[in-house]
């Protein structure tokens, strides 16, 4: 039994090119991990869909990390209701859109993605999965959820009225009666991410979560 570990640990080191570094664990989520390639390639991602130059310092790769963590908890939560994922044809739709807005031909968009060193793919899986969380959300924390007339009143009275007249004062505010459905779904949205926020954040005492900070250090 030995000789036969012993080979496949030979077998697995001849497979590894001269000077290739294997894959490090760079965090474990219970029996889950994620591993310094994908904290790179969330970096690139993200990079990539927001046009800014990718960084790979240690605050970079931490903040990409806790996003990864976040995912992860969301699709165990996913599994385990049976949540469905978004419909993939709308994931497509979000990437032309995207190509369309930021490149303007088929031969840039193609450049930047190997520059970047990403695939189509890379990019197509990104915008499914922000709708997937949408979807997730919606499904999880909007249920329930209604807005007081006074909370709209009031905010309308204190935010958005003081904002209108700060951004365009040349132009009248709309009245309250026509700001409302607007005020609603603004306050909704802040009470789903509170609830995300809270969830996401005793979620995560209910699991194992085991950061090797050796792997943020350096390049």
């Amino acid at each position: 039994m030995r000789k036969r570990a012993a080979v496949l640990v030979m077998w697995m080191m001849a497979m590894t090119a001269p000077g290739e570094v294997l894959d490090r664990v760079a965090v474990s989520i219970g029996t889950r991990v994620i591993t310094e390639s994908e904290v790179l390639e969330q970096i690139r991602v993200r990079a990539f869909l927001e046009g800014i130059p990718a960084k790979y310092d240690e605050d970079a790769k931490r903040d990409a990390a806790d996003k990864l963590i976040q995912q992860t908890l969301i699709r165990r939560e996913m599994e385990t209701a049976r949540y469905a994922a978004a419909d993939p044809a709308l994931a497509e739709q979000l990437l032309a859109s995207f190509k369309k807005d930021r490149f303007a031909e088929e031969g840039s968009y193609q450049k930047a993605l190997a520059e970047a060193k990403l695939t189509e793919g890379d990019v197509r899986a990104a915008f499914g999965w922000q709708l997937t969380v949408l979807r997730f959300v919606e499904f999880r924390f909007r249920p329930g959820i209604q807005i007081p007339r006074e909370e709209i009143e009031e905010y309308y009275t204190t935010r958005f009225a003081p904002e209108w007249k700060r951004r365009t004062p040349q132009v009248e505010a709309p009245s309250v009666e026509q700001a409302e459905q607007t005020i609603e779904t603004i306050l909704a949205q802040e009470r789903i991410d509170n609830a995300l926020d809270r969830w996401l954040s005793q979620t995560r005492t209910q699991v194992n979560i085991k950061v090797r900070d050796e792997v943020f250090r350096g390049k």
